[in-house]
């Protein structure tokens, strides 16, 4: 699980420099940027924030709790999510410096390997606490998705196999949940 989480780290920062922009995109095969994007602030982490760590949230602030300077966590969802390229430099740096942190919170959850979960987790940890972004919304979540003017949707599965698939992102889900 951590080999894991680190190869996608080295992904990141290998997108970082390959792009050389401030701020990048993770993406999933569920998400649809159908307009421009823009960053306002200084955000270091956005997200969707909408999933409570109702399962963990307690044993990952205890973990939290003994890094200097971290923010406590309620809630992640860093999918799709935009980073910062400095912090996000920050907090791979100190993870690869501080593998004992990523052992105890690997520990606390097999599911803490989905990024979505562990970016919110290690920006968290410098400091820096997820953001929702107003620019995204899900369209499971979301029954006016189509008109709402969001740029970035999550959960758009329009496109998806309509027979003999089985996975859970079936397109009837979206449809029963709009009607």
């Amino acid at each position: 699980m951590k080999k894991s989480i680190f190869e996608f780290m080295q992904r990141i920062k290998g997108a970082f420099e390959y792009c050389d922009k401030e701020y990048i995109l993770i993406m999933e095969p569920d998400v649809l940027v159908r307009g421009k994007l823009t960053v306002e602030g200084s955000p270091k982490i956005l997200g969707s924030r909408v999933n409570p760590y109702h399962w963990a949230e307690r044993e990952i602030n205890e973990v939290l709790a003994q890094i200097s300077g971290s923010v406590k966590i309620s809630h992640y969802g860093a999918t799709p999510a935009i980073l910062e390229r400095k912090a996000f430099l920050e907090v791979n740096e100190f993870f690869l410096e501080n593998e004992s942190y990523v052992n105890k919170f690997c520990s606390i959850d097999s599911n803490f390997s989905n990024y979505d979960i562990f970016l919110s987790v290690f920006f968290a940890a410098l400091g820096h606490p997820e953001i929702q972004n107003p620019e995204l919304t899900e369209c499971l979540r979301n029954t006016e998705w189509r008109n709402s003017g969001h740029p970035l949707l999550h959960q758009f599965r329009e496109f998806y196999p309509k027979k003999n698939y089985t996975g859970r992102h079936s397109t009837e889900t979206i449809r029963l949940k709009i009607i």
